[in-house]
């Protein structure tokens, strides 16, 4: 018997349950009203709500999947499914690496305090001892911004944090005794209100996706300071947290407390950018890329629409000529066909006054371009 446990916003859950069954939470509030929710999109929402109910899925929300397998019992191609979780990833709402996915959504619907104790506690202490230290340190933090007191992963972990573990923002209490609530003075979009400049306009900060999941404190933190101070401050933020994701420093688990001492070596004039500078260059790299391509597609689109219209120009031409002109427009294309097998089909598209497709239809509209619209005229 499969079942699902249904949080409302009572605290209650439900006392359904099956001996040694799968069952997976879903919480009403988190899937349908909470600030993460309301960014997404019908396919982001549905690949969600797979990842929080898969069969691959475990005690922690963590683990191992096959992306042609989901992507089969999604119904989605794994293109499709490949893409919208590139999205999900943007959004910090999932963690791909290799073929691990973290949800870091799963302590806003799942009850930790029935995960890290008794029989659970020792499956979830095996699925966690499984996964890769790069992506155990991301689910510690997942764990702690859903609000997981830092005393109980400690216990679980059997050793003490590497750092002064970071609180949960605003409105992220602890999930086993009340839903969140939104914030009332912000508006329900996936990301937290943008960051003050000193003259009272506000501003977005770039952030990698690894810092998108610590946005709202990191806006926070540099509300006040100029733009540009602000972006480099978050570009040494997040390429601290890419570091310490690939192992090169130390997790860096207490953001709450690191960020206002790094503001404060800023202000103070000691500020060295460590991990910051390659990160800017990236972001002005993949700015002038991006650039590049816009430019590139709209240059691409402006010559579709004069492709379309020239063979609209050439329509209009072979459906004006008479029978006369139509075959003295035939003699004016035959030179430039260089391929005698096209030459039939050309001939027949242009009695039956059409612009024909592929090398032939370049042909009648470049013959089009220079031939007098006056009858009787030759090219």
């Amino acid at each position: 018997m499969h079942a699902f446990i249904l949080r409302y916003t009572d605290g209650h859950r439900s006392t359904t349950c099956a001996s040694m069954a799968k069952y997976r939470p879903i919480s009403p509030e988190q899937a349908w009203r909470s600030t993460r929710s309301t960014g997404l999109d019908s396919f982001e929402r549905y690949v969600e709500l797979y990842l929080l109910s898969s069969p691959f899925s475990n005690a922690i929300g963590c683990f191992r999947f096959v992306l042609r397998i989901a992507a089969a019992e999604i119904g989605m191609s794994c293109e499709d499914l490949f893409a919208t979780l590139s999205r999900l990833e943007q959004k910090g709402i999932v963690l791909v690496q290799g073929d691990f996915v973290l949800v870091r959504t799963w302590f806003f619907h799942n009850f930790w305090d029935s995960t890290f104790a008794g029989n659970v506690a020792k499956a979830a202490s095996r699925e966690a001892a499984e996964l890769p230290p790069a992506i155990h340190t991301q689910w510690t933090i997942a764990c702690i911004e859903a609000g997981v007191p830092a005393e109980v992963i400690s216990k679980f972990s059997g050793k003490p944090l590497q750092s002064p573990l970071e609180q949960p923002n605003k409105g992220l209490s602890n999930n086993n005794q009340t839903e969140p609530q939104p914030d009332e003075n912000t508006t329900t979009t996936i990301t937290a209100p943008p960051c003050s400049r000193g003259g009272g306009d506000s501003f977005s900060l770039e952030l990698l996706p690894i810092g998108e999941p610590h946005r709202r404190i990191i806006e926070s933190s540099l509300d006040g300071i100029d733009f540009t101070d602000a972006q480099a401050i978050a570009d040494e933020v997040c390429g601290a947290l890419a570091a310490a994701d690939i192992g090169r420093r130390k997790p860096i688990l207490g953001l709450h407390g690191w960020i206002p001492a790094l503001v404060e070596s800023f202000k103070s004039g000691s500020f060295v950018p460590q991990w910051g500078t390659k990160v800017a260059q990236e972001r002005e790299r993949t700015l002038t890329n991006a650039e590049r391509e816009r430019s590139a597609r709209a240059e691409d689109e402006r010559e579709i629409v004069r492709q379309k219209e020239a063979r609209y120009s050439a329509t209009a031409l072979l459906q004006s000529l008479s029978e006369t002109d139509l075959y003295e427009f035939i003699r004016a294309v035959e030179p430039q066909v260089k391929l005698p097998k096209l030459l039939p089909a050309i001939r027949d598209s242009i009695l039956r006054r059409e612009v024909p497709q592929g090398l032939g239809g370049s042909i009648v509209v470049s013959a089009s371009r220079t031939w007098s619209m006056q009858p009787g005229a030759r090219p």
